[in-house]
């Protein structure tokens, strides 16, 4: 736990004297001189500092306050305030709580705005276990929390997906009399989101109008995502119907939300329909929307219309990225095309995309039929691509050489799935012991069976007895 008492010595004030300070205000130069020491009165010093935080020079507000020091002079609650501001506008969080403890020292007790400030210094950077400590000391110190604290807080769970603590926080308002707007409603609608709580972020939806505050785009989305990471794709299409009703227009987000959600349930007539309605929303479809109506179209073998989404991303000026490349790869697999696949599967380089398991896959799948050798290719790849290939698809690679007869691609094969720590099968083994066309290969395999310890059963023997007789 945090204390105001303790020192933190990454945000130490003097150590930022000997920095750059860069560009100071014009007005604060003009009116206040290089010369920071001969700035005797309190009220002096307190000024310069607020002229800094209000542009932003978080750098020459803590060399205003470091030479305080020296003049013995308490700069006050508004100089630390003020400087811990600048602090956070800057994204340095560490000299804001830096500043926040050093305050004890100074015998200056913080108010609301130096707490505040200090919680959204955390909360921009994520850390929502100190913005919630901090938080939660204000009451110990005698200061009562604002809208801005505890919407800083909640945004600080909500990034850290701690939907609990956000829940915690959006109900203890009333008790400090602060009452929940719609930056604190969003957040929490986030953090429910990001938890996969799908049913909690629907009854904040509908809490917001009870607590007189209008819900916005932000606050539809969230709820849609959450519906969509549940598999709740009805949910989903109801709440994007609500949107017009409550005079919310859609955006790319909302829709790429319930694209999505159609996509996981396989039902990719409305996953299509919704896409179609993006124009009419006058918005544009982005990679996310795009690679969900591909990936819906996969599920059900319509790789004409994948092949049709993916032709129109360069045509709405989308990059195509792994997961459209992957979908729309899986797509001409299952529809039996591996030229098609194959022919994509290259363009990814082409295209600066790198080849993930499920493109190395898919396009090893699509060709095992067709040709052992294409499929021995794809093999050759994965190595500097940094992908392991899965069991399954090194099982298939080794059966196309042994359907073609290439016994010596087949042992290869093998050998790569052991180099690369995947542990052939059963099926694996016996399709490479029925490839050989010569005896030692063949005890070798049934030997390197025992050492991986995969069961050896009597189509193994019998697959290398007939190996050995046709050799």
């Amino acid at each position: 736990m945090l204390q105001l008492g303790q020192q933190a010595k990454p945000a130490c004030v003097g150590s930022t004297a000997a920095g750059t300070v860069g560009n100071r205000d014009p007005e604060f130069k003009d009116t206040y001189g290089a010369d920071l020491a001969r700035l005797c009165k309190p009220s002096s010093f307190s000024k310069a500092i607020i002229a800094s935080a209000r542009s932003q020079q978080w750098q020459t507000g803590l060399e205003v306050l470091s030479s305080s020091s020296s003049t013995r002079i308490v700069p006050g609650i508004y100089g630390f305030s003020a400087t811990i501001s600048a602090c956070q506008k800057g994204l340095q969080w560490q000299r804001a709580l830096g500043l926040l403890q050093q305050m004890a020292s100074a015998q200056t007790v913080p108010n609301e705005v130096s707490f505040g400030a200090c919680i959204s210094a955390h909360a921009n950077v994520g850390d929502w276990s100190t913005a919630t400590q901090l938080l939660f000391q204000m009451r110990p110190a005698s200061v009562v929390p604002n809208d801005q604290c505890l919407n800083a807080g909640i945004s600080a769970c909500e990034r850290g997906g701690e939907w609990q603590i956000s829940l915690h926080l959006i109900s203890e308002m009333p008790t400090v009399r602060v009452v929940p707007d719609l930056i604190s409603f969003n957040a929490c609608i986030s953090a429910c989101e990001k938890g996969g709580e799908w049913q909690l972020a629907i009854y904040l939806l509908s809490r917001m109008p009870m607590a007189k505050v209008v819900p916005d785009v932000i606050s539809f989305s969230a709820s849609i995502s959450a519906c969509e990471k549940s598999d709740q794709w009805q949910m989903a299409l109801d709440l994007l119907s609500r949107m017009p009703q409550a005079r919310v227009l859609p955006n790319v987000f909302s829709y790429s939300a319930g694209i999505s959600a159609c996509e996981k349930r396989s039902v990719w007539k409305n996953a299509l329909i919704l896409f179609s309605r993006i124009p009419e929303a006058a918005v544009a479809p982005n990679q996310v929307s795009f690679s969900a109506a591909i990936s819906a179209c996969e599920k059900k073998v319509k790789w004409r219309m994948a092949l049709l989404f993916f032709s129109c991303m360069p045509i709405a000026r989308v990059l195509s990225d792994v997961i459209s490349f992957s979908a729309a790869i899986s797509a001409f697999e299952k529809g039996c095309q591996w030229q098609m696949a194959l022919f994509l599967f290259w363009q990814m380089s082409e295209a600066r995309v790198v080849p993930d398991l499920v493109s190395f896959n898919a396009s090893i799948s699509a060709c095992e039929s067709s040709a052992g050798q294409k499929s021995n290719y794809n093999f050759s790849l994965m190595p500097s691509a940094r992908l392991a290939p899965d069991i399954v698809r090194q099982g298939a690679g080794i059966i196309a050489c042994d359907e073609v007869c290439q016994w010596q691609r087949a042992l290869l094969l093998l050998t790569h799935a052991l180099a690369v720590r995947v542990v052939p099968d059963q099926i694996s083994f016996n399709a490479a012991i029925g490839a050989c066309r010569d005896w030692q290969a063949t005890l070798q395999l049934l030997l390197q069976m025992a050492a991986t310890r995969v069961l050896r059963d009597k189509d193994s023997f019998q697959v290398g007895i007939a190996a050995y007789l046709k050799s």
